[in-house]
Parts: structure tokens; sequence; C-alpha cells
């Protein structure tokens, strides 16, 4: 469901990479490893930087068990962010799975329990069998990554995380690197920020002098814009859907809102509830002519 919410946004702005790699995450999700796999590539051939696209094609190409390719990527993620945890924990576990492939389970599971030794203090993961298996080079991992740490999923920063703000001291340092001459591609590599940000702060703070975002007044708005382009067309092309419909529909992403604010918004665009009326077939006697 959440997967044709995308499609439906990228139909209104496919230029916008984050789209493309929002609805790769759904059809990894789903399991559909090779729709997610286009679409990751989709949007690192708009934004190549784009950390979280090189992330989305690696666990596609993980989940198609090409495994080679997967911690390709996951390494491209280090080159570009050297203090990425998940990047180096979905690295090791994608190399576990081309030894256990491989038939080298019992090495897989004594690389991992070995990786960091007195004499291998970047945690350099190496075996023998790599080698003959075609597998993947070694990975210098961060010297704060062990192979007994648990496999959990670190909160990610905010300036990684699509429809949030990015912090008030990123924005400042985009500012004073715009201030010493750095272009809009250089200061999104070494920000590790999309092009598009980097170009509406420094507009924003050129127009108004300030990177402050303003509080809207009111309670946050609980559903977007497409969000509600999405009910007024099929408000308008199924008469017979209930509101009840639309608010189950909703909660069904994680959107959960009252009728009365799907009533709302309905209103606002024109789409209006209708009920049949019976006409009455009597006349009265004052509306007779006379006999």
């Amino acid at each position: 469901m959440a997967a044709q919410y995308f499609t439906e946004a990228i139909k209104y702005n496919p230029t916008e990479f984050k789209l493309f790699g929002n609805r790769a995450f759904c059809f990894e999700k789903m399991q559909e490893f090779e729709k997610s796999l286009s679409d990751a590539e989709l949007s690192l051939s708009m934004s190549p930087g784009w950390v979280k696209g090189h992330f989305r094609k690696g666990r596609a190409l993980a989940g198609l068990k090409r495994y080679k390719e997967a911690a390709a990527a996951f390494k491209d993620i280090l080159e570009l962010d050297s203090s990425s945890k998940e990047a180096a924990q979905e690295m090791m576990r994608v190399q576990t799975l081309q030894l256990m492939e491989c038939g080298s389970e019992d090495k897989a599971q004594k690389a991992l329990l070995t990786s960091k030794k007195e004499d291998n203090p970047a945690g350099i993961w190496t075996s023998p069998d790599l080698g003959k298996a075609n597998a993947v080079q070694s990975v210098h991992f961060p010297p704060s990554i062990t192979a007994t740490a648990p496999l959990t999923v670190p909160q990610q920063s905010p300036a990684k995380v699509s429809n949030r703000q990015l912090p008030e001291s990123l924005k400042l340092k985009m500012i004073d690197a715009h201030k010493a001459g750095e272009g809009y591609k250089k200061i999104a590599k070494r920000l590790q920020v999309p092009i598009p940000s980097v170009r509406n702060v420094i507009k924003k703070w050129q127009l108004t002098g300030t990177v402050e975002v303003k509080e809207r007044s009111g309670r946050p708005r609980k559903i977007t814009d497409i969000m509600v382009h999405n009910i007024v067309t099929k408000a308008s092309q199924n008469p017979y859907l209930t509101v009840k419909a639309m608010q189950e529909e909703l909660a069904q992403t994680g959107v959960v809102v009252h009728c009365s604010t799907i009533k709302r918004y309905l209103y606002k665009h024109g789409v209006h509830g209708k009920s049949l009326q019976k006409k009455s077939t009597s006349v009265s006697s004052a509306q007779t002519l006379p006999s």
C-alpha cells in the first residue's frame, strides 16, 4: 500500500530521488528485490553521493543473493562515511552469507568470532576461502566495530533521514563553506547531504539572512499533500467509497486520523457527500388549479 503512495508521488515529482529510495525500501519489505534494486539505481543515477541510496542497493542485492555486488555497495558507503556502523554490519552479514553459501559455515562463524585479534586492531576480516570463491576483498572496519557486537540497527542521524529538518549546526556549516567559495557539490559530498538540500539552505539564507525554521501555528499536520490528493481522487472516482474505508486505508500506512479530518479535506476540495432525496408525488390542495 505504501509503495502505491510513493508511485503516485513520483508521477507528480519524477526528479525527487528520495521518493525512489523510499519506494525501494517498500519493495524490499515486500521481498520484491528486483524492483527494489531498480529504484535504488534510479535514485543513485539522480544523486550518486546519496548514502541511503547505496544502502538500499546493497540490501536489494543481498536479497537477490548477489553478495559480492552487495558487499561492493556497502563498501562504497564506508568510503563515503567511515563511521557508518550500519553499513559495516551489513558488510559483515553479506560476507558471512557468502561464506555459508560456499559451504564454509564453520569458517564463517569462526571468522565472526575472531575478526578482531590483537594482531588485527583495525578489524580486518580475511579468509582463504574468499579468494577461492571469487568473494569480495578484505574490508577494513572501523576500530569501534567488533564482530561480537549485536546486529542492531542504530538510530540514523537527522541529516540522513528524509522528511526531517537538518540540524541548525549543519546548516551553518553549509553557509560557512559557501562563504569560503565551495560549490554545492563539494559541500554536499563533504557533509553527506543531498545537493538539493544544500541548495535550498543557501538560497533561504540569501533571501532571509537566517537558516532558522519558523514554527507553523497550530498542531503538526498529520497527512501530506500527496495523501490529500489521493483521498480526493479516490473519492471522486468512487462515489461509494466511505470515509471510514479511507480512514482504515490510511491506518495501514501508519497514519492515524479522525474521520472529520478526512471530511474536512474533501469539503475543502469540493467533494461533498450526497444522499438520495425522495421527491414527494403528492400535491397539496393549495397548488392545484380550481376545477
